[in-house]
């Protein structure tokens, strides 16, 4: 296989693009996600390009990664903000397709809350940056690489990690959504369904039903009396289970966590009315992007 296998062409306003085909299916081996939250920095935003190679197995393409090329972030608030090399980048570029392996640019959000290594603060921090920045969303529009003469748009992954759980995530190209504030609000649900599926079937005998009434109980009546150590607690849990929920996903759609182990991420195929929404919120997103700097140029 090569690109013309796994291209084709959409048309937006007046712009025309490449973009992957779908359904497709993202796969990170373990020794990828190992390479990625081995790198990981809590305190800067790091960078570069996955190289994946491609397959066609029941009608869906299997992009399997393959290497992680990490590339400078030349930023001058690496605290906040990714801006690769450019020179790096193009020589990132360049070799990834002359080896016929498809090159995704990725890009870390750092979990350290205002300098505080308290774990609680950056458990919770850590909840808030598995998403898409402002700035995140208007650089989907960037224009990386040619082909044929047509700008080849490609989906951007999102990389946070925190206590071994390593969020990845799947966001713009034309083929997914600017932000996976819907796909985790899904998974969120689902996982609290199955979560309550699984208790009511294991408590399916009076003795068993009286156990679970009386540790619902129980815990109620402890959180009260010891509401100083409770309330820490369920901070902690509210910043521990998220993350967990999202890794039982059956089928992880844009994003996964993984918790040292391999990750499959599917890509359905969007109506293009969709993705043309999610164009204008990219433009909108960069239109916004570029106010905030002229903002804080006026204020210096």
């Amino acid at each position: 296989m090569n690109l013309d296998d796994i291209l084709n062409k959409i048309k937006i306003d007046d712009r025309e693009s490449f973009r992957l085909n779908c359904p497709n299916n993202i796969y990170f081996p373990d020794f990828i996600i190992k390479a990625l939250k081995e790198k990981f920095d809590h305190r800067i935003e790091k960078g570069g390009l996955i190289l994946f190679n491609y397959s066609l197995l029941n009608n869906t393409i299997t992009f399997s990664a393959k290497n992680v090329v990490f590339i400078k972030n030349i930023s001058k608030t690496p605290n906040h903000q990714y801006a690769p090399d450019k020179k790096e980048l193009k020589t990132a570029y360049d070799d990834a397709f002359s080896k016929n392996l498809l090159p995704l640019a990725f890009h870390t959000h750092p979990t350290v809350y205002k300098d505080s290594d308290n774990i609680i603060n950056e458990g919770m921090h850590y909840l808030q940056q598995l998403n898409t920045s402002i700035e995140d969303k208007g650089y989907t529009l960037r224009e990386n690489y040619k082909y044929k003469g047509v700008n080849l748009r490609l989906p951007d992954i999102l990389v946070v990690e925190n206590a071994n759980a390593v969020f990845v995530g799947i966001y713009g190209g034309l083929i997914a959504p600017m932000c996976f504030t819907e796909q985790k609000d899904k998974a969120t649900m689902t996982g609290m369904e199955n979560v309550f599926s699984g208790l009511t079937k294991w408590a399916n005998t009076p003795e068993r039903k009286a156990v679970v009434l009386f540790c619902s109980f129980a815990l109620v009546v402890l959180g009260i009396k010891y509401y100083k150590v409770s309330i820490p607690v369920l901070i902690t849990a509210g910043a521990v289970i998220p993350p967990i929920l999202y890794s039982n996903q059956k089928r992880c759609d844009f994003f996964g966590v993984s918790y040292g182990l391999e990750l499959n991420i599917y890509i359905p195929k969007i109506d293009d009315f969709e993705i043309k929404e999610y164009e204008n919120k990219a433009i909108e997103a960069r239109l916004e992007a570029i106010k905030r700097i002229e903002a804080k140029k006026n204020i210096t």
